[in-house]
């Protein structure tokens, strides 16, 4: 099947020279020369085409307006600016355009244009065959080390250290909208505003179209004045594992929920933003392994309940229930030695750490050994 192009060039011999690049690439079928964008976008619904190679200065509309009118009918075309002037191209890539080409045309400069959008059009066949003819999703994972990846495939990889981390911010706040200032104050503290904007713009395009060849919609990277992840048919391990507990759970669905805590969140990272919710998730993780070591001790399965209790004292080694719990463990099953060495782990990690004593519960449980 061809790639269908529209041209949109106020000058006529402009909508030519394109002609003349296009017709020698036989994937590529013109079905659309417009001299005025207005008759373009009255037409654009009707003819969708998969790529418009638009003009930027055009005295009815600018470009820029044209482009942004274009996503708003139809998210997924592709739009390749070609203008003469450069200073448009941080907007451009804003808008998420494929390519940015300058006049007068070169023939390799043209030929790499026209590579892009016959790979991605591949690119796009080949995720749609995926999904027809299997059941697989892509998948986020948060909690451990950050990956993005498709079933049991390699993940992604990040062209640079800062557009990953700006994904993960992303993902940190998904179905937010969150401004400009706002990213740039967060991630961009080192550098200069105007190039903090262009870093800003760079990796958003970047992102966008790296996700695009995982099989996610470009609609669901909104940018209208501020930026919002919507992730529709992804499987976001965060946003399962943190779902309020309703106490109905069964044992295996706790154990199934615990078991997507691969690691802390954002595990590796010294990203200032992450600490606050890495110390709240972590501190669910332990109050859902005491639950699971509740649900084991009920069922006398007291080797099961240890293993849970002392990952969430490896976790959160300060919480006295958790202590607690593994003294009453122990005296319950007669292991008299392990619950005073407990004890004298948990008292001496409090003086170091916090000066201060244990809680008079626990102590009166080690006087009673």
């Amino acid at each position: 099947m061809s790639i269908k192009i529209i041209l949109i060039d106020d000058e006529y011999h402009a909508l030519r020279e394109l002609a003349f690049f296009i017709k020698s690439y036989p994937e590529l079928e013109i079905s659309g020369m417009f001299i005025n964008p207005l008759e373009a976008l009255d037409q654009i619904t009707e003819l969708m085409p998969d790529v418009v190679f638009l003009d930027i200065n055009m005295p009815q509309m600018q470009g820029i307006d044209c482009a942004s009118a274009i996503f708003d009918r139809h998210a997924a075309i592709d739009i390749i600016f070609v203008t003469a002037y450069n200073e448009y191209a941080i907007e451009a890539f804003e808008l998420n355009a494929l390519d940015y080409i300058l006049k007068p045309l070169s023939e390799a400069r043209f030929s790499k244009t026209i590579a892009r959008i016959i790979l991605k059009h591949r690119q796009k066949k080949t995720i749609q065959i995926q999904c027809t003819n299997s059941d697989k999703r892509l998948k986020i994972q948060c909690l451990g080390n950050f990956q993005i990846l498709w079933d049991k495939q390699a993940s992604l990889r990040w062209r640079t250290q800062k557009n990953r981390e700006l994904c993960a911010f992303l993902f940190h706040n998904r179905e937010k909208e969150i401004s400009k200032e706002t990213i740039i104050d967060t991630l961009f503290t080192d550098i200069d505003p105007e190039a903090a904007s262009a870093q800003l713009y760079s990796g958003i395009y970047y992102i966008r179209k790296t996700l695009e060849a995982y099989g996610v919609c470009r609609e669901q990277i909104c940018i209208s004045g501020k930026y919002c992840v919507n992730m529709k048919d992804v499987d976001i391990d965060r946003a399962i594992f943190e779902q309020p507990l309703t106490g109905l759970e069964t044992l295996a669905e706790l154990e199934n929920r615990a078991r997507l805590y691969r690691g802390d969140y954002f595990e590796g990272e010294e990203w200032l933003w992450v600490y606050a919710d890495r110390q709240k998730l972590s501190k669910f993780y332990c109050q859902l392994l005491l639950k699971i070591a509740h649900e084991h001790i009920k069922r006398k399965a007291y080797n099961n309940a240890e293993n849970c209790l002392l990952k969430a004292f490896d976790k959160e080694p300060y919480d006295e229930n958790t202590t607690l719990l593994i003294m009453e463990l122990y005296l319950t099953t007669k292991q008299r030695k392990k619950a005073k060495n407990h004890f004298l782990t948990y008292e001496k990690l409090l003086k170091q750490e916090l000066d201060i004593k244990p809680d008079n519960q626990i102590i009166r449980i080690y006087k009673s050994i």
